[in-house]
């Protein structure tokens, strides 16, 4: 019970140090750390987006496809997180390929994550369009081929 005051001050002190940096502007604007923040932050907006994207497509899939559309909007969501692994092992590699020191390799993946977030984006809104267009003119046979843009053989 003596030290129980020193342990709580010590987790304080702790805590109030890891809420501070977090903050971006706690940190030189020339930083890994304030240019990391800076980069999580449009990800995090990105990430938001291409969340929004998976769940329409997989909504149309559920509602457009007479047979088969549960089972396609499920494989459609498995496929986004297997997205998600091969982008962070893949963008993990290019951060500590660059052979920067300190924090610079972590912002350097993030940098790479944001460029795939924007590809990523790119496609499935291609692919909610094109399932849009063949729901409008009644062809939803085909329907699954417009997943095909959301889809990479590298992964």
């Amino acid at each position: 019970m003596k030290y129980m005051k020193y342990i709580i001050t010590l987790l304080l002190i702790f805590f109030c140090n890891i809420a501070e940096a977090t903050d971006k502007n706690a940190w030189p604007d020339t930083s890994a750390m304030y240019a990391g923040l800076s980069q999580k932050e449009i990800l995090d907006k990105k990430n938001s987006k291409i969340e929004a994207l998976t769940l329409k497509i997989s909504e149309e899939l559920e509602k457009n496809m007479p047979d088969n559309g549960r089972v396609l909007a499920d494989l459609f969501t498995d496929n986004q997180t297997k997205w998600h692994d091969y982008v962070d092992s893949t963008c993990m590699l290019i951060g500590q390929a660059t052979g920067a020191g300190g924090s610079w390799p972590s912002y350097y993946a993030l940098k790479c994550t944001t460029n795939m977030a924007d590809q990523r984006i790119f496609n499935l809104v291609n692919s909610l369009q094109c399932i849009k267009r063949h729901t409008r003119n009644k062809n939803y046979y085909d329907i699954p081929l417009c997943l095909y843009q959301s889809y990479s053989i590298e992964y």
